[in-house]
């Protein structure tokens, strides 16, 4: 059963997401600070949309969608000191990840698994950066010799019990090691400076060497229809969301080339379409188990989607960008 089939584990990711609305709200009452885009430098920007607490704007020269004006002076903390970030670690744990042994059976079915073994042969160096518990590593481990980084202590814990992971953030890597390919698992919307960051990766990256994302796509039909409402803005985290373009412009600023780029999960689902209609202050896009029939309907339209060769205009703007780029 899929986990976004588990009535336990929506209502207990409900209850995390409005903790952090409450969150947001506290941070939203300032003091804020407005910011040129982070990708490009450019002032000009407009105002896109509010998330019921925090602004978000849309970069006029790359189309960068950002929060707007922001709380810089109170960044998020991933470090495990956060008792509201650390719960939402917690129901991860409890709830997604599967035994080893399964995991590590299905691997050949993962999406990200298949994309990067489309793209860089077997036996290849792998960083995993922002690798939580490990659960991609384990799958990645088939296939390739693979290092991990985590910032946060419990997590850097469970990981480093199986794999070799470094404690900290990319700064603190040994300046000796180099990788083949280095992956983003749905870290780069989090990032304060994304283009600082991406600075820092890429001496770490042979030349020749590829760099895996996967992040939340702000052009999507979701965000198009949801808007600030959309999973990607939920509570206080996001602080970037990237569009095609925007994504593209980060990396050819960063001495990246395109290798290719693509888009999944199609994320809009009927029954949330008829709680947005319905009852708008309660909507949670994914998330609303309080409207009856949720889960079974979810189920179906699952089912239907599965068996479903979706149009081409509807696949070009899935819910996730999954990009690959290539260092000279």
């Amino acid at each position: 059963m899929s986990v976004n089939h588990d009535e336990e584990y929506l209502v207990a990711l409900r209850t995390w997401i409005n903790a952090s609305f409450e969150r947001a709200a506290e941070l939203a009452r300032g003091p804020l600070e407005p910011r040129p885009c982070p990708v490009c430098g450019s002032p000009q920007v407009g105002h896109l949309f509010n998330n019921g607490n925090l602004d978000y704007s849309r970069c006029e020269a790359c189309d960068h969608v950002f929060m707007n004006p922001w709380f810089g002076h109170r960044p998020v903390d991933y470090s495990g000191h956060d008792k509201l970030m650390n719960q939402f670690f917690e129901i991860m744990q409890r709830y997604r990840t599967r035994p080893f042994e399964e995991r590590q059976a299905n691997a050949g079915r993962d999406r990200r698994i298949s994309f990067l073994r489309r793209h860089v042969p077997d036996g290849a160096r792998l960083l995993d950066v922002g690798c939580s518990t490990g659960d991609f590593l384990d799958l990645a481990a088939l296939f390739y010799e693979v290092s991990g980084l985590e910032p946060n202590e419990k997590t850097w814990a469970i990981a480093s019990r199986r794999h070799a992971v470094h404690h900290g953030y990319v700064e603190d890597l040994p300046r000796d090691q180099v990788f083949d390919v280095v992956t983003l698992n749905q870290i780069l919307y989090g990032i304060k400076d994304p283009a600082a960051f991406i600075q820092a990766l890429v001496p770490r990256m042979r030349s020749g060497g590829r760099l895996y994302i996967n992040t939340p796509n702000a052009d999507s039909w979701a965000v198009r229809l949801f808007g600030g409402r959309a999973n990607h803005f939920e509570g206080f985290a996001a602080m970037n969301v990237f569009t095609p373009g925007s994504l593209q412009r980060l990396m050819r600023n960063a001495g990246l080339r395109l290798v290719t780029l693509e888009t999944e999960w199609l994320d809009v689902y009927l029954p949330d379409l008829f709680e947005w209609l319905d009852n708008p202050s309660a909507f949670i896009h994914k998330r609303n188990v309080q409207r009856p029939d949720y889960i079974q309907d979810m189920k179906d339209q699952d089912g239907f989607l599965a068996k479903w060769n979706e149009p081409e205009f509807l696949h070009e703007r899935g819910n996730y960008l999954v990009a690959l780029f290539e260092k000279p």
